[in-house]
């Protein structure tokens, strides 16, 4: 089946055949919308006063869903500009890209999707960062050469990158993109005209995947949006940081150390002040029979370190919690029952948490105080 974009993608406006079938869903003649297929997302756009919904391949066919019905016979149809040079720049760069991996660190691809912000291309081998820069930079200087891109139809060559299930009873037929010397695949997609329409690309994180490497890249204005955002976020950096770009790693690697060894100051005194701290526990009676309690400042690491000084200078089940959200709990009983006393508090306060009979903990949902976990255990 051959669609009007596979030949001139740039066109948008096109006179089309309806014939429904059920559901404000309609095959068109000729085909002017790209289904979601491929990797590819839908086009989007309208027929006459109708919204295009989405775009599905079923059952051989290109099928349209409207918001709308509409009647059998002659419709306008205009594709959505915006969505259809997005994915066309998109699909472009991942030929691009696949084409170098493929070519040069022996790559091939098995795995392609656009996404609403980012694209990704899944490559069978790994490969390092190293090799992804330049990946990268090979793919843009494709970009600037400003390549035409041609279609064809046939047998696939012996040179030409195509998945097996694409072949079918119809490998004669198939629809070949050619970006000059540099690719040539068999694609159902949308494509630029030329490498040059794509705009820059970034390879903005590789992760691996089934064996072989996860490819996140943007292609055109999200590149640019990127940049941007990227380029605000470093400004602010050093203004805070009173830094040139340069610096910034330094100088916030500064700033990380001296904070742990501010909070590690900081856990030390707290340690010094626990005993002070366990003097504020008050004693509380409730179904498990008397306990103590305390709502404390203290940091959430030494919640159980207090908790067991409690304990130990009042010789009852304690329960100590903190003010900030969210709210940490922390039980101890030698009594066997901490278990039970923490499944009772935070299925009060939707939360969750659990332990052992003698020690347990957990986090709250909504905010407490000593009155409601009292009211919540008589």
């Amino acid at each position: 089946m051959k669609r009007q974009y596979w030949t001139d993608p740039e066109r948008l406006d096109y006179e089309v055949d309806l014939i429904p079938i059920g559901g404000n869903e309609f095959i068109m003649e000729p085909v002017v919308f790209h289904p979601d297929e491929g990797g590819q997302p839908p086009d989007r756009g309208i027929v006459d006063d109708a919204n295009v919904l989405d775009v599905q391949f079923k059952n051989g066919k290109v099928c349209v869903k409207l918001d709308k019905d509409l009647a059998p016979g002659k419709h306008t149809a205009r594709v959505d500009a915006h969505t259809r040079i997005e994915n066309s720049r998109q699909h472009t760069a991942q030929h691009i890209i696949s084409a170098i991996a493929e070519r040069v660190y022996k790559s091939p691809t098995h795995g392609f999707h656009i996404g609403d912000t980012v694209s990704t291309l899944d490559l069978k081998n790994p490969i390092n960062i190293i090799q992804v820069e330049d990946v990268e930079m090979q793919a843009n200087r494709i970009v600037m050469m400003d390549v035409q891109i041609k279609t064809t139809f046939g047998a696939p060559d012996d040179g030409t990158r195509v998945r097996e299930d694409l072949l079918g009873d119809k490998k004669d037929e198939l629809r070949i993109v050619s970006i000059g010397d540099i690719d040539t695949s068999a694609c159902c997609g949308t494509h630029c005209v030329s490498t040059g329409k794509v705009g820059p690309i970034k390879i903005i994180s590789i992760e691996g995947h089934k064996g072989g490497t996860r490819v996140v890249y943007l292609a055109g204005e999200r590149c640019i949006d990127h940049f941007q955002r990227q380029d605000r976020i470093i400004r602010q950096l050093r203004e805070i940081s009173t830094t040139g770009t340069e610096e910034l790693p330094q100088a916030f690697q500064k700033y990380i150390d001296q904070a742990q060894s501010f909070q590690k100051e900081l856990s030390r005194l707290w340690e010094v002040l626990l005993p002070t701290e366990a003097e504020k526990a008050e004693k509380y009676q409730t179904r498990f029979g008397e306990m103590a309690m305390l709502k404390t400042d203290t940091p959430l690491k030494l919640l159980g370190k207090l908790s067991a000084i409690v304990a130990n200078k009042t010789k009852l089940p304690v329960i100590v919690f903190n003010g900030t959200h969210p709210q940490q709990v922390s039980v101890v009983s030698q009594n066997g029952n901490a278990k039970e006393v923490i499944s009772a508090i935070v299925a009060s306060f939707d939360g969750k948490g659990g332990g052992s009979p003698n020690s347990a903990s957990g986090q709250m949902g909504r905010q407490a105080d000593i009155d409601g976990i009292i009211k919540c255990l008589s």
